[in-house]
Order: C-alpha cells, then sequence, then structure tokens
C-alpha cells in the first residue's frame, strides 16, 4: 500500500490508450495517481486516501471483467461499513461504476468507469438485460441454418463429383456472418463469434456438420453444412421422456416421477 496522504492531482496522459491506473512520487515526495484514460478530464482535484487507492487498484487490475464487492472486502481486509463508504465516493467522483452480472443476478460488481463490461458479464447480444433473449436467438438459429441449406441446394444444381460437391457445400464461419449482416435481419452488430457459437448448436442438434481447415498462414478457420436427418424424429422423442435414461425408473409416486420432472414442466411452458 502507498503511503502518503491525499493526492492532489489526476491527469490523464496525453496520447496514451491504455486503460490503466498508475502511481508516481512528484519532487516534494506526494503521490500522484494517473489515469491514462481518454473518459477523465484532462485534469481534476481528487481527495483519496489509502484505502480508496488500494479498492481502486483492485478494481483496475480485473479489467473489464469486473470485481463482486465480496472479492474486495476480502482482498482489501476493509471493513463493510468502510468499504461501502468508500465504493459510493469512488462511484461518486466516476472513477468507478457498479455492474451486474448474467450469472449472479442482483449481485454487484465494479469495473473502472471508462470501461465497458466483457461480454462474459453482460451475456453478449443474446441477452437483453438479465435475461436470455430466446427469440432472437432461435430467429438467428433458423437463419444461420437457412444459409447452411440455401448453399447445399446450390451446390446439388452444379454438374460436380460427390467429393467436389460435399467440398463445396460448406461455408465459414465469416461466410455465415456476412450473410446475417447483409440481411439486416439483426439489428445490432453481431461478432464472428457469436455467430459461431450459434453454428455449434446446428451442429448440436444434428442439423449441421462441422470441420476445422488449415489457412494458408497456418491458423484455422471452423467450416459448417447443412445435413438431413437419415430418420424423422417422432413426436415422443422430442418430448424429454423420449431421451430421458431413467424412463424405466419414472412412475407417480416415486422419487422420479412425471408430475415433479423439471423437464417435462420446462417443455410445457416452452
Amino acid at each position: 500500500m502507498l503511503g502518503g496522504g491525499a493526492l492532489r492531482t489526476v491527469e490523464a496522459e496525453e496520447g496514451r490508450t491504455e486503460n490503466r491506473i498508475s502511481f508516481h512520487l512528484n519532487k516534494d515526495g506526494g503521490v500522484l495517481l494517473k489515469l491514462a484514460v481518454p473518459s477523465v478530464a484532462s485534469s481534476q482535484v481528487l481527495d483519496i486516501d489509502e484505502n480508496e487507492q488500494l479498492v481502486l487498484q483492485l478494481i483496475e487490475e480485473v479489467g473489464n471483467k469486473g470485481i463482486w464487492r465480496h472479492e474486495i472486502h476480502r482482498k482489501s481486509k476493509i471493513v463493510e461499513v468502510q468499504l461501502n463508504k468508500i465504493l459510493k465516493n469512488l462511484t461518486t467522483k466516476k472513477l468507478i461504476k457498479p455492474i451486474t452480472s448474467v450469472l449472479a443476478g442482483k449481485k454487484k460488481m465494479y469495473i473502472l468507469a471508462n470501461l465497458e463490461p466483457n461480454e462474459s458479464v453482460t451475456g453478449g447480444n443474446f441477452y437483453s438485460g438479465q435475461q436470455f433473449d430466446s427469440e432472437y436467438f432461435k430467429m438467428l438459429h433458423a437463419m444461420c441454418y437457412k444459409f447452411l441449406e440455401d448453399k447445399a441446394e446450390e451446390v446439388r444444381k452444379l454438374p460436380l463429383n460427390p467429393v467436389e460437391q460435399r467440398m463445396r457445400t460448406f461455408l465459414s464461419t465469416s461466410d455465415v456472418h456476412e450473410a446475417i449482416q447483409n440481411s439486416k435481419v439483426s439489428k445490432v452488430e453481431l461478432k464472428p463469434q457469436e455467430i459461431d457459437d450459434i453454428l455449434l448448436t446446428l451442429v448440436f442438434d444434428g442439423k449441421a456438420e462441422h470441420v476445422v481447415r488449415t489457412t494458408a498462414q497456418g491458423g484455422h478457420t471452423n467450416y459448417y453444412c447443412a445435413v438431413a436427418a437419415l430418420i424423422e424424429t417422432s413426436g415422443l422423442m422430442r418430448t424429454p421422456c423420449g431421451q430421458c435414461p431413467l424412463l424405466n425408473d419414472c412412475k407417480e409416486g416415486g422419487i422420479i416421477s412425471p408430475s415433479s420432472c423439471e423437464y417435462m414442466k420446462n417443455w410445457l411452458t416452452f
């Protein structure tokens, strides 16, 4: 922990873009807190004591992933009442801001005020606030599958041998991402990784095949193609009972029963 009294001057270092906080001693032995963040005013006066410095450092260290209030308390060893006051003061001075994670409901996390939360915290474009946007995901899921199907249908019409036809049926993640962006079906700009996540769900659903190809630069690219089910899935197999490994042990009045089955309740609600 740094010694010295209150910090007197804060300056954003001109020309730097890193979201970092650093501490320096001036000629008179005072402590300078330098915030290299574009959103902080180029010059402002702050009164930050040693405990506030410590809390600010802990929050800065985790970047845009945020840190739980409980974790700040554990690492700083600052008593609860004082910590609450410090967090409130730093928030008021717009040095930090509270955020919530899709994984932890109403529990507060903190990041530097000039940062945007990581997608692991917000859930990305598939979340609206704290809720997973299932309708939006389903729409994108259907669109991705349609692009793969259209590509397969297009290739089937070409006079190609079976091997070449199969090779040309695949679309890369970038191909599908570009098609989704050009279709304007999404009001927000999606990232290639988000499209890749959707394409992988098609693989898990048995609707697509996935291969990895090596690029000329030595990297790797994911490719996908639509596949047709060999046998149409029956209605029973689409219910939770049709795929449940405990089906034979399920009975009314038992430990496992249809009336208490969470999977059946979710399926009926859906």
